[in-house]
């Protein structure tokens, strides 16, 4: 399981300072400052030998609790609400049993609404408006820049299911005689709207959504509306929103049956068992703009199970407002043994919309306004999380301490009337990222773990899972994702321009992919789907211009209301338009189709203009060169020699700028004159960030795997690789194949830690295989590790030989290997010398005279035996010289290092180990 339920609210406990003994405790109700309101039965107050039905209050404002209300019976209380002024409560009862309603046929239970004074106590009114289907009452909140002010009126929303939205005004004053405020006259009632089939209430923003069904265009079928009222301030509402849903139902599947209504908590949401409609929004939603509304599809059978088993198609809905989109998902053979597996419940968490039926089903849709959908978790059976009680009734709520973090989400359970606080747990998403079977999951767990929660440790445990099978084949992509996910974050996190990041790519998956979720035996088990809206059409649903119930006024008292925050209709309309125009993300992959290009690239510094600090590599290496000893001196390299500038790495830093920088221009909007500035500083800004992330990356994988500085900078070549070495060189070749694939810089010092790891960790045949494939590339600190740490062993002088004939033959190579022999490495010099003379016998072969000396790269050396051979060096001296005096002024461009060698240099190294065994002879 990858979510964790921890109890944040007991309702028992919040009785227990309010009454010694109860009995039907429950909820019903909830502020928008969190105050809680529930009822009981006890022992009556006035009188020892009676029940009576007590509402209690706790403000989280103050933390008081307190009893409000008292009734002199036993009635079912199903909802109520306090104003502002904790002065007055509404509440609605379901009474059964009433003679007249019986009588008059229409039905045994009935829902009342009720007004109760507070303070003073004591007169209680009836609304009159006694129905057989279900209804709400509901105070509002003033929101704005006046929220806090005191006001002596209120404002009390009533909604009677399938006939009217009304709003009834009280108004209070001080009256003689009375402690407090009271009602003075006769509420004004008004109605709202007509009649609707489901709502939903967000007391967060002081929103109702409510379900109607409306003529079309050309009045020829009826289709669904999702309507969104506010009420900025007084007695007004607004229309903010009025959508056709684009879902497969009718007004016959919700009115040809008489309604059945859920024993859950209704102060959210209508719950009633033909329709499972949820209006979800992220946390931020205010600054994102994005709206999800979720629908459960009718659960139908699954034909092809066998008959034994009670197994159900789920499927549902979300409607993605801010893109336009439909995403569809159809579960498969789904076991299910009581009616409430069947119903799933629909929240957010950590800008994921969530899908929950415990212990059956969980996914996590990952749907935000940041970017388009790309990563889902779909997780069923065993490994879906079960609820702490057995049969849980879950319904949303806002957590008890006003303040609810972005990463989880409070729900609360009707059964035991416990609130949780939904959490992440690390261990068990390590766990499920390790035993998946599934790319798709592990990417979008390692997705959630960097770009959602930023999450370092969770990070590292997901590191700690891949490092421990570096040959899977789905190690080279999330290495990938995770340096697309990082770097996307760090801009995230510097840049709050929406426009920006919908341009920077944050994963290797496609947009608006379908996903087919599979288990181990390759069996369907999920498939997710997309459709397009009419963007327009939402378009029209959103513009003021088209709200024709709006009048001028009202919509000026909107734009006031929001002077204070941002709009979040308005950001869902600009969203809108913006994923219309699919403006594409930087494809870092087309890199290899660009040239050479000509751009300026800043040095690299921290925020406060100074350099910044060095990199693993060049601590490596430093270590490296002062361990080397005495004799050796001249070999070092100085402290900077690695972090000089790589003219390949210029270049492909080069290419990145251009291309994010002309990409940038194409689609951001601005001043022409200093929008190709902005667009450079951006792109410089994104490179650098790459090269960070990727020496990040480089640094957690030998952090996970155990390896600091110290053991890589004292280990030297001629050791053999241990276990723990080719698991570090598994990842590190991985980690370059994803460098190469993005075209992200390499750290500075990489190719030499790279080829120094390789060589330890590979046969020798098989890393000359890689050098010949420029895998491994032979820079000179290499070189020199190579022919100062390997031994003379005729396995070790071939190593060497095979790597100096690879060598490029530029200056940078011939001085390397000049300052080699003159450092008594007499291996080298024979080298060298070998090479020299079968390249000038090569040159002119029919004046040669024989033709045996050509191509011999060993004609001085026995690499097998160790000891020199003896030809007639004195002639072969004579031929070579009267080859070169030949050849003055008409020989080529050198074409190995050692053809820049003079003859003197050849016979005073090589001939003077000939000319002891001359004269012995």
């Amino acid at each position: 399981m990858v979510l964790g339920f921890t109890e944040s609210f007991c309702l028992q406990s919040e009785l227990g300072s309010l009454a010694e003994s109860f009995s039907n405790a429950r909820l019903i109700g909830q502020e928008k400052d969190s105050s809680i309101l529930f009822s009981w039965v006890a022992q009556s107050s006035t009188d020892s030998g009676r029940k009576a039905t007590f509402v209690g209050l706790k403000d989280y404002t103050n933390g008081k609790s307190s009893i409000i209300y008292e009734h002199p019976s036993v009635i079912d209380i199903v909802g109520a609400s306090v104003n502002p002024e904790k002065n007055l409560l509404a509440f609605t009862e379901l009474a059964s049993g009433l003679r007249e309603y019986s009588e008059a046929g229409i039905g045994d239970k009935i829902y009342r609404s009720f007004v109760s004074e507070i303070n003073p106590r004591g007169r209680c009114f009836c609304l009159q408006i006694d129905r057989p289907e279900f209804q709400r009452v509901q105070f509002l909140y003033p929101i704005g820049p006046h929220a806090k002010e005191r006001r002596r009126e209120s404002y009390l929303l009533y909604l009677l299911h399938r006939e009217c939205i009304g709003l009834y005004t009280f108004r209070f004053s001080h009256l003689p005689g009375h402690n407090g405020l009271v009602i003075v006259r006769q509420p004004l009632k008004r109605e709202i709207s007509k009649a609707f089939y489901w709502y939903q209430w967000d007391p967060s923003h002081q929103r109702l959504y409510a379900l109607y069904f409306m003529p079309s265009a050309t009045g020829r079928k009826v289709e669904p509306h999702l309507r969104c009222f506010e009420f900025p301030s007084k007695d007004t509402d607004e229309i903010v929103m009025d959508w056709v849903l684009p879902l497969p139902f009718t007004e016959e599947q919700l009115t040809e049956e008489k309604p059945e209504y859920l024993p859950l908590p209704a102060f959210r949401k209508l719950q009633e068992s033909h329709i499972n409609l949820s209006v979800v929004s992220l946390p931020g939603d205010s600054q994102n703009g994005s709206l999800y509304i979720c629908y459960q599809h009718p659960v139908q059978k699954d034909g092809s199970s066998s008959p034994d088993k009670n197994t159900q198609f789920l499927t549902y809905s979300v409607c993605l407002l801010h893109l336009g989109q439909v995403l569809k998902v159809k579960v498969k053979s789904i076991e299910v043994d009581k009616e409430s597996d069947k119903r799933l419940y629909f929240s957010s968490i950590s800008d994921h919309v969530l899908v929950y039926v415990p212990g059956v089903l969980l996914h996590l849709l990952d749907c935000s306004a940041e970017h388009s959908p790309v990563h889902h978790i779909l997780m069923h059976g065993d490994v879906v999380p079960r609820f702490p009680a057995s049969e849980p009734l879950l319904c949303n709520w806002t957590n008890v301490n006003g303040y609810v973090k972005r990463r989880n989400v409070s729900v609360l359970d009707a059964s035991t009337w416990k609130g949780y606080d939904v959490v992440f747990s690390r261990s068990v998403i390590a766990q499920h990222f390790s035993e998946t079977h599934l790319t798709s999951t592990k990417l979008a767990l390692l997705h959630m773990a960097l770009v959602h929660l930023n999450d370092r440790l969770l990070i590292r445990m997901l590191f700690r899972e891949m490092c421990l099978d570096p040959a899977h084949p789905d190690c080279k992509e999330l290495l990938c994702d995770f340096l697309l996910g990082s770097t996307y974050a760090r801009m995230k996190f510097s840049s709050a321009d929406s426009s920006l990041l919908k341009l920077l790519p944050l994963t290797l998956s496609g947009r608006l992919r379908g996903h087919l979720e599979k288990d181990v035996d390759g069996k369907d088990v999920a498939v997710v789907t997309y459709s397009s809206v009419s963007g327009d059409s939402i378009e029209r649903c959103l513009a003021r211009s088209n709200w024709g119930e709006l009048s001028q006024e009202k919509s000026v008292v909107r734009i006031k209301n929001y002077t204070d925050h941002t709009n979040p209709f308005e950001v869902l309309l600009a969203n809108l338009k913006l994923n219309k125009q699919q403006t594409p993300r930087v494809d870092l992959e087309r890199l290899d189709d660009l040239g050479d290009v000509d751009i300026d690239v800043e040095e690299k510094t921290d925020a406060d203009g100074k350099p910044k600090r060095p990199s693993l590599f060049r601590r490596l290496s430093v270590s490296f060169a002062s361990r080397l000893g005495k004799k050796d001196a001249d070999l070092r390299l100085p402290p900077d020699a690695l972090e000089s500038e790589d003219v390949e790495l210029e270049r492909q830093q080069k290419k990145l700028i251009y291309y994010v920088q002309k990409h940038l221009m194409r689609w951001l909007k601005g001043d022409a004159k200093t929008l190709d500035i902005r667009c450079l500083k951006i792109a410089k800004e994104y490179c650098s960030i790459q090269a960070d992330q990727a020496k990040m990356l480089l640094d957690l994988i030998c952090t996970t795997l155990g390896f600091d500085d110290t053991h890589l900078a004292v280990v030297s070549l001629a050791e053999r690789g241990t276990e723990r070495d080719c698991a570090l060189y598994g990842m590190v070749e991985r980690f370059c194949c994803a460098l190469e694939q993005l075209g992200f810089p390499y750290p500075k010092g990489f190719h030499v830690f790279f080829a120094s790891l390789g060589y330890r960790c590979l046969e020798p045949r098989v890393f000359l295989q890689y050098v010949n494939r420029q895998v491994f590339q032979l820079k000179e600190e290499f070189v020199r590790r190579v022919i100062t740490e390997l031994g003379s062993s005729a396995e070790c002088l071939e190593i060497k030989f095979q790597l100096l004939s690879r060598l490029k033959p530029d200056e940078e190579t011939s001085r390397l290997l000049v300052s080699c022999s003159e450092s008594n490495h007499m291996d080298i010099a024979q080298f060298m010398a070998q090479k020299r003379v079968a390249s000038l016998l090569s040159l002119v072969p029919e004046e040669s005279g024989n033709n045996a000396f050509e191509g011999q790269a060993s004609f001085f050396y026995d690499r097998v035996s160790g000891s020199p051979k003896f030809p007639p060096a004195q002639e072969l001296m004579k031929r070579l010289y009267d080859t070169e005096e030949k050849l003055q002024g008409k020989q080529k461009r050198s074409a190995s290092p050692a053809d820049s060698l003079s003859l003197n240099f050849i016979e005073r190294n090589c001939l003077s180990k000939v000319a002891p065994t001359t004269n012995a002879v």
